[in-house]
């Protein structure tokens, strides 16, 4: 689908900022699922409170979340990059860009990176300027990160 404002946006972290910027898609009438592991825990009934005053679907797992979304945002702690990336890895569709969205290390963002682009999915840094080029939807050469690896690395990596 070639108009984002057309997508299925699937957020991956229901907290703090996956609630403020499904607020935000939500009045720019833009499609948006949800999936954070807290729903089916004692923590979940806040976070399903504000899908349903906001319209936001909820997804019961990261597979299902994926499975539907056009464009993934993970808007996890640091701690969960990989794994979240590697959830989402089994059932992205070819091409959907996933944007994470944390503070984790340059080699954990490399291995969710590897795990995305893996799977035929457009990984894409929250904190680089590539994430222009993501949005506007330029294509992929627009969101390859450096060379982190080997002789050549770029200074961004270290």
């Amino acid at each position: 689908m070639s108009d984002p404002r057309r997508w299925q946006i699937g957020l991956v972290g229901y907290g703090e900022v996956g609630r403020i910027l499904a607020e935000d898609l939500r009045q720019q009438d833009i499609k948006v699922a949800a999936y954070d592991i807290k729903l089916g825990g004692e923590h979940g009934a806040p976070l399903k409170e504000h899908a349903a005053r906001f319209g936001v679907t909820l997804a019961v797992s990261h597979a299902e979340l994926t499975a539907k979304s056009d464009f993934i945002i993970s808007a996890v702690t640091a701690s969960q990059a990989v794994p979240v990336a590697k959830a989402c890895a089994g059932a992205i569709n070819q091409g959907t860009w996933f944007l994470d969205f944390n503070s984790a290390s340059p080699g954990a963002k490399r291995r969710a990176a590897a795990l995305i682009d893996g799977a035929d999915g457009r990984y894409v840094e929250g904190g680089r300027d590539d994430l222009g080029a993501a949005l506007s939807h330029q294509g992929a050469a627009a969101t390859r990160r450096p060379r982190c690896e080997g002789a050549g690395a770029a200074p961004e990596c270290n």
